[in-house]
Formats: C-alpha cells, sequence, structure tokens
C-alpha cells in the first residue's frame, strides 16, 4: 500500500489487525453495507450463506467495537444471521433509527419470486417484533420479481427502500417503496406505498439519498440498444412524483464510452450537488478487464457539474476496476472505494481520493490511491466516514484453504483535522456545534446525514453570545445564552432555498453527534 503524507491513507494500527479485520461466518461471505453508532461502535450488513451453495445465503449483520473486536453484547458472539424464506437473501443497504435500532434491506427470496425484503433490529441485534411480521417484511410490486438495493430512512422515521420491479417477464424499472415506522406501506407514496419510474429496458436503482428538502435521489443503471447501460438519475417529490424541475422530467442519462456503465453508490455535497460513482468501461471489448472508477457530478438541477474533471465526467483507470462505495469528506474532498486487479488475478481493496475538481489527490497514498491486500481475492463494496474522519471499508475476502469473511478496513487521515466545539444546540432531528471562541460551527441533519460546516463572526454582550455566517449561499444565526443555557439556531441556505430553524433548553458542552 502506497504511504502518503501525514499519514493520509495509511492504515490504523489501533484498528483489528494492523488496521485490517477478517470475520469468518460461512460460505460466500460479503460485507455490502456499513453503519455507525454515536458510540463508536460499527455495523457491518451483507450476506453469508449457512452452506456452500449460493441460493442458501441469509442476512448477515456483524457488529464491532471501536478498535475492531467483535461486539459480545450482539447476537451471538456479535454476528446475526436472519432467514427468510429458506432461499437466497442478502442486505443491500442498512440505515439507524434515531432510537438506535437498525433497519436493513436487501433481497429475500422464495423459488424463483424475488421480494424487497427488509428486517428491523433492536439495539442488541434481536428482530423487533414492533416491525412487519416479527421483525420482517417482503414487498412485491407486480408479482414478476424484485429486490431492493438501497435504503433511505426520513426524519420523520419513514423508510424508503429502492431498486428494481420486474413490470412484466422482461421489463424492468427503478422500483421505489416507503413504509411507515411498523413496516406498512405508506399510502400516501405513489400507488399504495410504490413507485416505477421506466427509463428504458431494463431499469434499476442502486443507491438513492434524501436532500435536506426532502426529495428523494436515486441513482443506478438504465439499458439501451445504443450506449449499452448508462447511468441513470432520478429526482422525485415528497409524495413520489418525478421532479419536473430535474433534468428532463425528473430524470437524468449519462453515458460515457457507448460502453457498459454502471452507477454502484450516491453521495451528496453540502452545496446540494450529486455525486455518482461505478464502473465505466473505456474499451470496445467491455470484458477484457476494461473498466476503470467511473464518477459523474450534478448540479441541483441535474445538469452535469462542468467544474468537475472532463464536463462534469471522472474516469481512472489503471489497475482501479469498479467503484462501489463513495463518501464526501468534510474538507470536500471525494473518497470512492472499490477493486483493484494486479495482474489480471489478484483483487484487492482499492480507494481513490478525488480533490472537489475531481483530480487525484496526490496527497493520497500513491498519487490519490491506495490498495489493501488481505487474501488472494479481495474487493470493497462499502465505505464509511466515521466522526473522528478516519474511513472504514468493507467487504469480501477469499482465501481457497481458509474460505471467506467479513472484511474491514480503517484508514488513518493525517490531513483531516479534529476541531473541538465547546457548546452545542441540538433537537431531536438536527445539532449544530460551535467553537465560542473562534466561530467555527458544525451542523448535521441527524435524518438524512446532511452537514454544513463554516466560521462566523462572533459577539458576546455580557451572558448573550451570538455568531452569525452570511454569504451567498447561507444565513447562519446561532444566538445563546450562556448563564441560562438556552439558545436557537436558523439556517437558511439560499441556493437550496431551504431552512432549519431549531431551539434546545440545553446548552452544554457536551456535544452528542445525534441522538
Amino acid at each position: 500500500m502506497g504511504r502518503a503524507n501525514a499519514g493520509a491513507g495509511d492504515l490504523d494500527p489501533q484498528f483489528g489487525n494492523g488496521g485490517k479485520v477478517i470475520t469468518p461466518l460461512g460460505f460466500g461471505d460479503r460485507v455490502t453495507c456499513l453503519a455507525f453508532q454515536s458510540d463508536g461502535k460499527i455495523i457491518a450488513a451483507g450476506a453469508s450463506a449457512s452452506r456452500g451453495i449460493y441460493y442458501a445465503s441469509d442476512f448477515a449483520l456483524v457488529r464491532y467495537q471501536a478498535d475492531g473486536s467483535l461486539d459480545l453484547s450482539f447476537g451471538f458472539g456479535g454476528r446475526v444471521i436472519t432467514d427468510f424464506l429458506g432461499d437466497e437473501d442478502y442486505v443491500n443497504a442498512v440505515a439507524l433509527q434515531r432510537d438506535g435500532k437498525i433497519v436493513v434491506a436487501g433481497r429475500g427470496r422464495e423459488g424463483a419470486t424475488i421480494y424487497f425484503g427488509l428486517a428491523r433490529y433492536n439495539t442488541e441485534g434481536s428482530l423487533d417484533a414492533t416491525f412487519g411480521s416479527g421483525g420482517r417484511l417482503l414487498t412485491s410490486f407486480f408479482g414478476y420479481g424484485d429486490d431492493a438495493l438501497a435504503m433511505a430512512i426520513q426524519p420523520d422515521g419513514k423508510i424508503i427502500a429502492g431498486g428494481r420491479t420486474f413490470t412484466g417477464p422482461t421489463d424492468v424499472d427503478f422500483g421505489l417503496a416507503r413504509y411507515n415506522t411498523n413496516g406498512t406501506l405508506d399510502a400516501t407514496f405513489g400507488s399504495g406505498g410504490k413507485v416505477h419510474t421506466d427509463f428504458g429496458n431494463y431499469d434499476l436503482i442502486t443507491a438513492m439519498a434524501i436532500q435536506p428538502d426532502g426529495k428523494i435521489v436515486a441513482g443506478g443503471d438504465t439499458t439501451n440498444k445504443d450506449t449499452n447501460t448508462d447511468f441513470a438519475l432520478a429526482r422525485y417529490n415528497k409524495d413520489g412524483s418525478l421532479d419536473s424541475s430535474f433534468g428532463s422530467g425528473g430524470k437524468v442519462v449519462t453515458d460515457f464510452f457507448r460502453q457498459p456503465d454502471s452507477v454502484a453508490a450516491l453521495a451528496l455535497q453540502p452545496d446540494g450537488k450529486i455525486v455518482l460513482a461505478g464502473d465505466v468501461s473505456t474499451d470496445a471489448s467491455p470484458h477484457d478487464d476494461a473498466g476503470g472508477f467511473g464518477l459523474a457530478r450534478y448540479n441541483n438541477d441535474g445538469s452535469l457539474d462542468s467544474t468537475f474533471g472532463s464536463g462534469g465526467k471522472v474516469i481512472t483507470e489503471g489497475e482501479l476496476i469498479a467503484a462501489h462505495a463513495v463518501v464526501i469528506q468534510p474538507n470536500g474532498k471525494i473518497i470512492a472505494a472499490g477493486l483493484a486487479i494486479h495482474n489480471r488475478s489478484d483483487g484487492d481493496f482499492a480507494l481513490a481520493r478525488y480533490n472537489s475538481n475531481g483530480s487525484l489527490d496526490p496527497g493520497f497514498g500513491s498519487g490519490g490511491i491506495v490498495t489493501t491486500d488481505f487474501t488472494p481475492s479481495d474487493q470493497a463494496f462499502a465505505l464509511g466516514l466515521q466522526s473522528n474522519g478516519k474511513v472504514v471499508a468493507g467487504g469480501s475476502v477469499y482465501d481457497v484453504t481458509k474460505g471467506s469473511g467479513f472484511a474491514l478496513a480503517r484508514y488513518d487521515f493525517g490531513d483531516i483535522i479534529t476541531k473541538s466545539y465547546d457548546m452545542h444546540v441540538q433537537n431531536d432531528t438536527c445539532v449544530l456545534k460551535l467553537d465560542s471562541a473562534t466561530g467555527d460551527y458544525s451542523f448535521t441533519d441527524c435524518a438524512s446525514g446532511f452537514t454544513l460546516e463554516g466560521v462566523g463572526k462572533i459577539k458576546i454582550r455580557g451572558c448573550k453570545l451570538t455568531l452569525h455566517d452570511a454569504s451567498e449561499d447561507r444565513d447562519v444565526w446561532v444566538k445563546v445564552n450562556v448563564c441560562t443555557h438556552t439558545g436557537k439556531t436558523v439556517i437558511e441556505l439560499v441556493s437550496q432555498v431551504m431552512s432549519y430553524s431549531f431551539k434546545d433548553g440545553d446548552i452544554t458542552a457536551s456535544v452528542s453527534p445525534c441522538r
């Protein structure tokens, strides 16, 4: 693995064994998604099979302590396995509710019939009996087969799952379903809680997020005869209707080289721009390992962002084959993770970091790229940014003698400076932390994950402290009475026509990420 200045991209020696953790579960073990608790614990979710056949896989979750050791208070020895109908089940997305319960979405299968499969777990790993049927639920759209590949939780606690739905024997559309907090379909969304969107012949959602204004952004693939598979992006209003102000009637299609391109991940920037990451083929023979990391960035209206890469698109080739996950760091840099192939046989975890303009960051790893070897066959499918600035990648490993396992790697970022804050204003959905000496502040919408950081002007008169930060894209006011420990916050995001206003009666130095 390449080494960078100040340790940016180095494995974290305080995590697992030299920065790496392998947890064998069964057969075909794979981490597909990650979630991070406020206490530093890490939840890895994906699939594991009880025997060496593909269709025997089940939902699999493992919880780790902050140091990478198994959390023995979770499930059975840190592990939870959930079967639906005896056939192929696996998790594609995981999210945490405000009460700490864990929601996962993926595939539930019975023979040839495939469903959206969701499950909810209590904090110690038991199925939550108040959700669906005994903690599990299955959703069918048209009876031809469905698969949940992405999920997000709204600020009001409702759950949105996205993926693919067969509208007929051969036609596949973007599929979305919204659920109430008890797992029943939300009749106020689409038609009976379900929405399907047709781009072409074969369309599917692989990633999604909820904007601070409540609109739903879904990224995935669409297939057509002219350019094979292309990046597809759609934005929906809160009721499930397409947002006509986005792209063409709510939809955007992006082709790179008239070869197969596929989306695996989506991230929202604080300025409202949307980043898609996936696999882009650049050669006339797409089956000859000719793919690379492909990223595209879009403005808030769905147009490609011309300030990013070449016309809004970036391709990184060489040993990098496919990007499966993406995160945005607080400093605006973008990290994508996926697969690197060495000598056309040895697969490794691969991370690439990009500057905000799409160029590779030379201060990260070797020329902007870090690869991590576990076994002869490794691949990263998930990526997450912890509150301390460290990055965790999750995926699969396989050795012919040792078998498979959940795999995690954690990386240090020596260029990330963790700010300290001495007070915060917080309610059930938002938290704003501030440094009363420097004016640094950090705002988080706990439900969507939207963050906003900046530096405001501080004024102190007696017990009253005021922070103000005004610019073209924002107007932030924080007023705190340090004697009575009361305060309020008003945030207006001009560029996104959104605002937050909240107050709390407990202004303390005890900073809580999101409760």
